[in-house]
């Protein structure tokens, strides 16, 4: 009886470990706390009034505490690819919903198959145990043009958000994840018939791989 509570438990909170006997690991996203004082606390994702250095600065110390490697995703509220990718990196697959500076009605509906569900559990792990996530805002707030500077990447900033980079243990910008028009085979835009905005994961891991692997060396 107690194995079936148990198991309830899990199937209805996603607590549920992996084949292998394992959960996924947690990913940390700075800001941790957005407040909801700010702009009538719309924002899910990006701090739109605190100050971005701040940020940054969290997430390399607890990328020092941990032997993790900073990931920076400049963008903002508003942009549907920043929540898309957020997401894709804690995992998501098949059916899940996002909202937009507060507004809410915004979802991705995939018919997820069981290899997709394996590559999106295989993308989560791969980055909550590599990454520590900086998420700059980049509309409202001040701060993203010193974090820019700070990490030596504003000359490599490109005409496309998410802007995603990776800092090495100098917290300076060793490269960054191409756009899709760069590399086409890393977007997913149709489920069937339907429209859809996703990423080829398997595309995504390789690029977050080489990023890792860029900033450690």
């Amino acid at each position: 009886m107690m194995c079936r509570l148990v198991l309830l438990f899990c199937l209805l909170f996603g607590a549920l470990p992996s084949a292998a006997g394992e959960t996924t690991p947690k990913l940390d996203i700075f800001p941790q706390v957005i407040s909801k004082s700010c702009y009538g606390g719309r924002a899910e994702s990006y701090d739109e009034c605190g100050d971005q250095t701040r940020h940054l600065a969290d997430a390399k110390v607890r990328a020092e505490e941990t032997g993790k490697t900073v990931l920076v995703m400049l963008g903002a509220e508003w942009c549907i690819w920043c929540h898309v990718l957020k997401n894709y990196l804690k995992g998501e697959s098949g059916f899940f919903e996002y909202t937009l500076e507060g507004k809410s009605g915004y979802n991705m509906n995939e018919f997820a198959t069981q290899e997709d569900k394996a590559q999106a559990a295989a993308l989560a792990r791969f980055a909550a145990e590599n990454f520590i996530i900086a998420a700059i805002e980049d509309q409202y707030a001040t701060g993203a043009d010193r974090v820019l500077v700070k990490t030596g990447a504003g000359g490599e900033l490109i005409n496309w958000i998410p802007f995603v980079y990776a800092l090495d243990a100098r917290g300076q910008m060793t490269g960054r994840l191409p756009t899709f028009q760069e590399r086409p085979e890393m977007e997913h835009r149709r489920e069937g018939v339907l429209w859809y905005r996703g990423y080829d994961r398997a595309v995504l891991l390789e690029e977050l791989k080489h990023l890792r692997d860029q900033a450690q060396k």
